[in-house]
């Protein structure tokens, strides 16, 4: 008998198996992963792309989203198309929580115009707790009003106050805490260059508009708190007694134990990381260790432990009977979680304590719950919870270090733990009693291997380079410091709140310890191929590196892996290619010249016709507190593509010339160093030349750089000083006016680069005017100072353009009002690196074309 067909069910394409298969992935796998990749994709889409949407517009669609969710939820046959809504759902909502969060820029009108305005009072609130330095504090506050004119004006705003006095004199300061204050505020200014780190809109991302200095802290006047209401009231009492706590710690490690030691035990159980020296967090970057010091899960679950362990074995000895009725597992979960938490309150909150609290707080649930705990899910809850609550954390480099790492931990480590139980001998090795003692260090190479590999790209992504030293540093400096200064250093902390005498105990016992920490990471960071510097690298590199990392990961055939491979690899070439063919000819036919903005100082790149380039100066600051080398000048190089910089000069033996150059000639490849050699005495004159010559750097000077050179179709040739001038001993009382003086001719046009030299040096150089329709650019001598910048220099130069190279608002005035007014009398255009940044003069042979970094300000 045959079937009737009429009545047999038809298949509809969301019946199909291929359907229903896509619909159950989204339930049958880890939801919050894909949900919370959702929300970040949403928060990247807006960074990068701002939507055009308005908050009515973006709620519109968040609750057209939820409509059909719910409609959705009512039908019980499953549909690939309803599966997306929820990640669309969390994409719109993560694409408006970076909206709502995007910092105003460049500052709010409530604070706009208190900036540069003389001592004005302002009533404040401090914001987080203190941050401590070696030679300085900062308190973080909010100005609620400013009283100006005799009127109260509302501002909300935060600011950064710096007192400059011993972090450890410092009173007792804690959030809520309301102050008067009088200041003369300043905004957050980056230097003005291609490639430069954002530092501005990275203190707007945090809250912070504005920065503010005082000599100390007696110029603040403290006011009676404000009332909260109950239960908030109880909450600030508890948080502002355990920042008491921490505060007095610090102070008792500073006074109480070595300076080293005391400041590596801040960092390390307080979070006080800014209390570290520059030098030893070159140590420790060189080493590959920076993330020893950041309280994180390896902290919060020792002291976890710790208590649970003291808690289940009480309750076994003291109170067994309980054990009838309860679990001494659960019972002692509780006191673990409180202590893990306190320590985390105690430690400062930062990313990676948070991260790492929420982890802590979910694997406790899932125990009392009798729930399997999954890592990656619960890392994913961690980061949605944190992102929701500070969307700007995305931002964040700890955010992206500290999960890119424990993302390397949860899916790469358990692979190295298969590759390496594979291997019978090494299994079997470690099985021994005598192998069980290298079990904590086979274990931190796999953990540190895993880390690495995931945090690799973002390492040199934001610091321009990586530590190949980290791989070995982390095998013997993680059980280390994990198993032996940890434990004893929180215990000592712990202790200090019972006994200050037991706790030194500890805490000289776990200083032994950190000493021999220190002494090895001092060795890893001595070794020459401890830290490669790799300069910029692109956002595409970064996904690339990804992509292919994970198409490794995957459980595909490695003939399917090695297609997909092939595939990335060829989309890589076609993009290269078409980059190099729509690439514009003619550009090897241009002098450039680029006036870096380096503060108050001055740093000049030429990059010549035929592509080789010559760097005059670096810049620096006075007291050389701040490596302008290697956070200013090389991520602007590096921004230009340049590794190798064919001639380096210095012209003359000052420090906002010269101190920026010490990383350049550390790091990069040079042809040639170039310096006149004459020292007042006051400085180490022969530093750069002793350390060109360690890194077989030809050095030159006066008497082999004289006369003209043919450099890259360009003629360059040294003005000054003068063998003549040299004999006459003038450069002995003004070492301002032995600066070497440079002139360049490309064509029909030519750039003068003076130093500092002052009108009496002008006189002798510019007696004669300039031949006739020849174009000059004149980098302003000096930086504009009026004992410069002579009548006579602009009448016989008869510029084209004037660049003044100085500092936002300097101590020095440059560049002198005198300057800038002969120049408007002249009718002479000008430019000045303060308020334009780096500038870029292009010379095609005929004529100079300028280009600023950022749009001319009025002068």
């Amino acid at each position: 008998m045959s079937r009737n067909t009429s009545e047999s069910p038809v298949c509809s394409p969301e019946d199909s198996p291929a359907h229903q298969k896509s619909a159950l992935l989204f339930r049958t796998t880890r939801p919050l992963i894909v949900l919370t990749l959702a929300f970040v994709g949403g928060m990247l889409l807006e960074r990068l792309c701002p939507l055009p949407l308005s908050n009515t517009a973006f709620a519109a669609c968040l609750c057209a989203l939820l409509a059909a969710l719910l409609a959705a939820g009512r039908i019980n046959r499953l549909s690939c198309h309803c599966v997306l809504l929820p990640p669309l759902f969390f994409a719109v909502l993560g694409a408006w929580s970076a909206a709502l969060s995007s910092p105003v820029l460049p500052n709010p009108q409530t604070i706009a115009p208190f900036f540069d305005r003389p001592q004005t009072l302002y009533l404040a609130e401090v914001r987080s707790p203190p941050e401590f330095y070696p030679d300085k504090a900062r308190l973080p506050v909010t100005l609620v009003k400013g009283f100006w004119q005799g009127k109260s004006i509302e501002i909300d705003c935060g600011v950064i106050l710096t007192l400059k006095m011993e972090p450890h004199t410092l009173s007792t300061w804690l959030p809520g805490d309301r102050i008067l204050v009088q200041l003369s505020l300043k905004p957050f200014r980056d230097f003005q260059n291609p490639g430069a780190y954002p530092y501005a809109r990275q203190q707007a991302e945090r809250g912070f508009f504005g920065r503010a200095y005082l000599p100390d802290e007696r110029w603040i006047i403290r006011l009676p708190p404000s009332q909260r209401l109950f239960p908030l009231s109880v909450l600030h009492s508890v948080a502002n007694r355990l920042e008491t706590f921490r505060q007095r710690a610090y102070v008792y490690l500073t006074e109480k134990l070595q300076p080293d030691t005391a400041n590596f035990y801040a960092a390390l159980l307080l979070g006080y990381r800014g209390t570290l020296s520059a030098a030893w967090n070159d140590h420790l970057n060189r080493a590959g260790v920076t993330h020893l010091l950041s309280i994180s899960g390896l902290h919060l679950s020792l002291v976890g432990m710790s208590v649970l362990w003291l808690i289940s074995r009480l309750v076994r000895y003291l109170y067994p009977t309980w054990l009838m009725r309860y679990s001494d597992r659960h019972i002692a979960l509780w006191g673990a979680l409180c202590a893990a938490l306190l320590y985390a309150l105690i430690s400062g909150l930062a990313l990676p304590t948070w991260r790492s609290g929420l982890m802590l707080l979910l694997l406790f649930a899932a125990v009392c719950l009798y729930r399997s705990n999954d890592a990656m899910t619960s890392l994913a809850a961690a980061a949605f919870v944190i992102l929701l609550m500070a969307p700007n954390s995305l931002w964040q480099i700890s955010f992206q270090l500290s999960f890119a790492a424990m993302l390397g931990m949860f899916i790469l480590y358990p692979r190295f733990q298969r590759v390496q139980n594979s291997i019978p001998l090494l299994k079997s090795a470690l099985a021994h009693p005598m192998g069980r003692l290298l079990s904590p260090f086979t274990e931190a190479f796999s953990v540190s291997l895993a880390a690495n590999i995931m945090v690799l790209p973002l390492c040199a992504y934001h610091f321009y380079g990586i530590s190949p030293a980290g791989l070995l540093s982390n095998i013997v400096l993680v059980p280390l410091v994990g198993f032996l200064v940890l434990p004893t250093g929180l215990a000592g902390v712990a202790l200090l709140a019972l006994n200050e005498n037991l706790a030194h105990l500890f805490l000289v016992t776990g200083g032994f310890f950190l000493e021999l920490s220190q002494k090895i990471i001092l060795w890893f960071s001595s070794l020459s191929w401890a830290y490669f510097w790799v300069g910029t690298v692109s956002l595409l590199s970064i996904t690339i590196f990804y992509v292919v990392l994970a198409i490794l990961l995957t459980h595909w055939g490695w003939l399917r892996k090695a297609a997909a491979l092939s595939a990335v690899a060829f989309l890589l070439c076609s993009a290269s290619f078409l980059k190099h063919a729509f690439t514009a000819p003619g550009s090897n036919r241009q002098l450039t010249v680029h006036v870096i903005d380096v503060g108050q100082g001055t740093s000049t790149l030429l990059q010549f016709p035929n592509g080789q380039s010559m760097l005059v100066d670096g810049g620096g600051f006075l007291d050389d507190s701040f490596d302008v080398g290697k956070s200013v000048l090389a991520p602007f190089l590096w921004h230009l593509g340049l590794e190798k910089i064919d001639y380096v000069i210095l012209s003359h033996d000052h420090p906002d010339h010269k101190n920026g150059l010490r990383f350049i000639l550390s790091q990069f490849t040079v042809g040639e160093y170039w310096e006149s050699g004459i020292q007042d005495g006051t400085s180490n004159g022969h530093e750069f030349a002793d350390l060109a010559s360690k890194r077989a750097i030809p050095v030159k000077r006066l008497d082999q750089i004289q006369g003209e050179h043919d450099i890259g179709g360009c003629k360059v040739r040294l003005l000054h000083p003068t063998p003549s001038y040299i004999q006459k001993g003038s450069d002995g009382a003004n070492l301002n006016n032995a600066s070497l003086v440079l002139q360049i001719d490309h064509g029909n046009t030519r750039v003068i680069l003076p130093g500092d030299i002052d009108a009496s040096v002008e006189r002798l150089l510019f007696d004669n005017p300039v031949p006739e329709g020849l174009k000059v650019l004149l980098i302003s001598p000096h930086h504009g100072s009026r004992h410069s910048n002579s009548n006579l220099l602009f009448e016989r130069v008869k510029p084209r353009a004037v660049i003044f190279s100085c500092g936002y608002q300097n101590g020095f005035g440059f560049p002198a009002a005198a300057a800038l007014e002969k120049c408007r009398t002249l009718h002479i255009p000008f430019h000045r690196t303060d308020l334009e940044g780096a500038l870029q003069a292009i010379s095609d042979g005929y004529e100079w074309i300028i280009l600023p970094s950022t749009p001319q300000q009025d002068q």
